[in-house]
């Protein structure tokens, strides 16, 4: 999609961080934007913000958990729009700690927001776009945990290797329908998460090995991360590109991902 003006986008996990920045990449290209979030009061301040750089913007309160909660989010996009030409499924929490010692209702939790969040979007969105006629895209938000692993992160990493490999088939299931599709691997960005961690470790009576885990990756952000509007640019020029992988920490990882499939490949029994 090289002409964005006037198309429409939709994004969820809009009220902070990443989400906010692609929100604010797509409309400062001339699309107009629909914001969602669980949180109201983020989602309105984003679109306050967003709205007063001139983004023609609307706000929408959406647990992405819930099927039937987004599929009212397009409806609602098409009845004040009339189109949607972009769904970006961004929504993302992570909860560390072993994972046998993890609940059943952490693992819902995240799987429920961070792949389930992704697959209620492609079903309530992709049918829409494709009835437009006017092409489109799909970005799905991963991670390089969806490339790589690292203990502690259980269900975020399967959430995000699922995301990798639904954004794969999805990228070939509508190659020849006019819509491109993007996945994005994020290493460390200056976002939200790990407030939205604490805010879950403190509601639900986390350990104090999750809590030191939660201030290491805050930490880690604050310190590594790179700006969530430097990733948001990239995003942008996959969209205008038609390009499936981004990667915005640049080649940093590139290594370890290499090695994870030498290792497939040099010591695999088959």
């Amino acid at each position: 999609m090289n002409d964005l003006e006037g198309r429409v986008a939709v994004v969820t996990g809009a009220g902070a961080g990443l989400g906010r920045a692609m929100a604010g990449a797509f409309g400062g290209a001339g699309m107009r934007v629909v914001l969602a979030d669980v949180r109201a009061d983020a989602v309105a301040a984003a679109v306050d913000e967003l709205a007063a750089t001139g983004v023609e913007c609307v706000g929408a309160t959406v647990d992405v958990r819930d099927a039937a909660a987004v599929d009212e989010l397009a409806e609602g996009v098409m009845t004040r729009f009339g189109r949607v030409d972009l769904v970006c499924n961004n929504a993302g929490v992570s909860i560390p700690g072993r994972q046998w010692e993890l609940t059943d209702g952490d693992w819902d939790h995240v799987i429920g927001v961070c792949l389930w969040g992704v697959i209620h979007g492609v079903r309530a969105f992709v049918p829409r776009i494709l009835a437009g006629g006017n092409g489109g895209h799909v970005v799905n938000v991963a991670s390089m945990s969806g490339l790589l692993t690292s203990a502690g992160l259980g269900p975020y990493t399967a959430a995000k290797h699922g995301v990798i490999g639904l954004s794969k088939g999805l990228r070939a299931e509508l190659a020849s329908r006019g819509v491109g599709v993007t996945v994005v691997c994020p290493g460390m960005v200056q976002t939200s998460i790990a407030e939205h961690m604490r805010e879950y470790a403190e509601a639900t009576g986390a350990s104090e090995r999750q809590l030191a885990s939660i201030e290491r990756t805050a930490e880690g952000m604050e310190a590594t991360g790179i700006p969530a509007d430097d990733a948001a640019a990239l995003v942008l020029r996959a969209v205008q590109g038609n390009v499936f992988w981004v990667l915005p920490n640049g080649g940093e990882h590139l290594a370890s991902v290499q090695a994870d499939f030498d290792e497939l490949l040099g010591s695999a029994l088959y």
